[in-house]
Formats: C-alpha cells, structure tokens, sequence
C-alpha cells in the first residue's frame, strides 16, 4: 500500500492537532534538524531546478556524471528520468533537481518529486514508483559534504515530510540517510553471480529438470530476447499477463495498469533498446512466460516476470529465469539481480542478497505526526495481504485511489 496515502491520511486525520500547534518554532525530526544546519564543511556551488522540464535543464550535467558510471543503476539514467518526470508532471506533481558542482564541474545530482496527498506534501525519489532502486548519482571525486549539500536543497523545498523507497544498502546516498532518516521498512533484494553460477540444491536442479520436460511434451520450448521496436508487443503482453495475474488475486500495484508508467516503459523499450529488454518462453507456438529486464553496467534487472496460466503448473517461470542466467553468461553480464522483495523462488536460486531499506524523515511537525504512523506500515501492510482476496481488492482499490488533494502544488 503506498506510504504517502497513509501518511496522508493520517495527517488530516490529526489536522485540527497540528493547526494550532505546527507554527511552534523548533519542532522538526532529525533529517531536518540535521541537514539545515550550519555544514561541517564549505558549501558547495549548488543549483536546482523545478517544474516540468528539471530534468532537461540539468541533462547536460547528467550525462558528465553517467559519463564517469555515476549512476549505480538504471533506475538514476537520464533516459529513465526524462520518461518519468513526464509522467510526474501529467498528473500535477512537482520534479526537482538538484545538482551539486566541484570546481565547476558536477559532482552529484539528486532528483525528487513533490506532491500532494491528503493534504501532506511529500518528496519522493523521482520515478518513484517505477523505480526499484532510489539513490544520487555521483561522479568518484564524490565527497560526503556534496551529498549533505544535496539533501540539504532538498529538505529546503516546502514539504512536511520526504519518503525515500528502495535504498540499497550499497547506494551512494545510504550512509547519510541512516544518520539522518529513520528505517520504515526492510527488505532483500537477492541476486544471482553469474560469474558463480546458481547454487541450487540438488532438489531444486531436478525439479527444473522436471518443470523442462513437462513444458516439452507440450511442443518445442525456445528461448527469445526482444529489443527495441521488436519488444514492444511482448512488453504489452507482459504488463497483460501481469494484470491478470494481481486481479486474480486482488493486489492492486501503482506501475502495473497506470498507463502512465506503462507508456514510459514503452518509450524506454522503443527509443532505449540497450536499456531495455524483454525475455521470452515459448512452447510450441505459445508464449509459456515472460520476463522484462533492465540492462546497466553488467547487471540485468529483473523488473516484471509473468507466466500464461496455461502453464502454471509447468513451471515456466523457472525455465525462463535459468535461461536468462545463461544468456548473461554468454553475454558478459556478471550479475542477474531479482530486486526485493526476496521471495523463496528468487531466494532458490539466489548467490547472495543486499538489504534495501525505505526511508521516511519529518520536515515539520505534521510530518512528525506522519511519520509515527509510516512506522505501523509493515504491520499494516502484513494485516492487508491476510484479508480475504475480495476484501482485499477493495481496500487495495481504494488506497490507489487518488485523494482531492493528489497533484496541487
């Protein structure tokens, strides 16, 4: 369930509270208290840019950090922050951009969107939710200072609260925001060494085995990689497969079904074939399962996987994930990541996992007021998945629903 409705909701649920008492001077959480400060060290030359085009004006500077492999994956690449903050600016949200400069030369740039939700003004990485990774990109010449230069423009925009989802604990900007913001949720994102090989158990080889003969006694299994014009049917096909799939079980998702964030995965399979790709399984004549795949740096990002309920049972979801493990092998990509959560299929094939965290810090007292209730949020979204499948949907539903306040700047 997304954090901003909650959040949201609790903030005009304690509206009367926080109008007599929000203009008492003093009261904010850490991450404000902390970053607003005087700086440890000489300011840096900062710049930032808002509205619709940020992420053009700030492109040249982008592409000298993407030039020196600062962004760590390809949830931070220009290509993907163009798309995004086309999508964030149609529905009324407010992207920023903020770059930070060393002797004239960029050194780090941090993105967030604004938007309202239920009343809350709430900055986000940009493109969340389409990304599945949140961090700055950063040039190697990157100093702690610069991202304290970076988060502190940013908590400076007008906002009570700022959410940051998906952080790995590898990230560029995660040793600063575990001093300065509090951990809302955990999970793992496993990963695959290509380099290594899976680890299987023996079970678990016999059963792929197995899960490969079914499928051909059906008809000839092959395995088919899709890239720029000529992914974009199986693309569409895969978000198809993918909504069938959370309908039938009520589960609701913020990506999958908007047709904005699905146009942007479009627009990053057509003109961004290096990018993006998509993986096929079919039997016979018949596509058995799918997968779409970021590509970055030598690591494949496995964003969406969906199978044809044709043939659950076969396991054609296994197949496809052992058969892209071996096409990054012959392509040269040492690692298969299968982003959090950690589910016990990834997690059976998996040669390690890092810790992803989301994190939430108060920049005013309804923000605090927020924030103790983004904490009750795993335990809130545990109880959820516990319901009914129809209730389920129903709550799921309306949690996605837009408030009246959604998008005003």
């Amino acid at each position: 369930m997304p954090i901003p409705f909650l959040v949201g909701e609790l903030a005009v649920a304690t509206g009367e509270i926080v109008g007599a008492v929000e203009s008492l001077p003093g009261v904010c959480a850490g991450l404000y208290q902390g970053l607003r400060g005087r700086a440890e060290h000489a300011a840096a030359d900062v710049v930032s840019f808002s509205g619709p085009d940020a992420v053009e004006q700030a492109a040249p500077a982008w592409r000298y950090i993407e030039r020196a492999d600062g962004a760590a994956t390809p949830f931070q690449s220009l290509a993907l922050a163009k798309a995004a903050a086309a999508v964030h600016a149609a529905r009324g949200e407010q992207p920023h951009v903020v770059v930070v400069r060393e002797a004239g030369r960029p050194v780090v740039i941090l993105a967030v969107v604004s938007a309202g939700w239920g009343g809350l003004r709430t900055l986000r990485f940009l493109g969340d939710p389409l990304i599945q990774y949140g961090d700055a990109i950063s040039t190697p010449t990157a100093r702690p200072h610069h991202f304290e230069s970076a988060l502190r423009a940013v908590t400076a925009m007008p906002a009570s609260l700022a959410v940051l989802r998906k952080v790995r604990g590898d990230a560029r900007i995660a040793p600063l925001l575990a001093k300065h913001a509090t951990v809302v949720a955990e999970q793992e994102a496993p990963f695959v060494d290509v380099d290594g090989g899976v680890l299987r158990h023996a079970r678990d080889e016999r059963e792929l085995r197995r899960f490969r003969r079914r499928l051909g006694e059906r008809g000839s299994v092959s395995f088919e990689l899709h890239r720029g014009s000529d992914a974009i049917a199986p693309l569409h096909e895969a978000l198809r497969l993918k909504r069938q799939w959370l309908d039938k079980r009520g589960l609701a998702s913020q990506v999958i079904g908007d047709a904005g964030w699905e146009a942007a995965l479009e627009l990053l399979a057509r003109d961004h074939a290096r990018m993006l790709a998509v993986a096929s399984l079919t039997v016979g004549d018949t596509l058995a399962a799918i997968e779409v795949g970021l590509i970055h740096q030598c690591r494949w990002y496995a964003f969406l996987g969906a199978t044809h309920a044709d043939f659950t049972s076969a396991g054609p979801g296994h197949v496809l994930m052992a058969d892209i493990v071996a096409h990054c092998a012959a392509e040269g990509l040492a690692i298969y990541d299968l982003l959090a959560p950690a589910q016990a299929y990834k997690r059976a094939m998996a040669s390690g996992s890092v810790l992803v965290h989301d994190y939430a810090a108060a920049l005013n007292l309804r923000g605090r007021l927020a924030l103790w209730g983004a904490r009750q949020l795993p335990a809130a979204k545990n109880a959820i998945n516990a319901l009914p499948t129809p209730i389920r949907r129903a709550v799921m539903r309306l949690a996605l629903k837009p408030t009246p306040n959604q998008g005003k700047q």
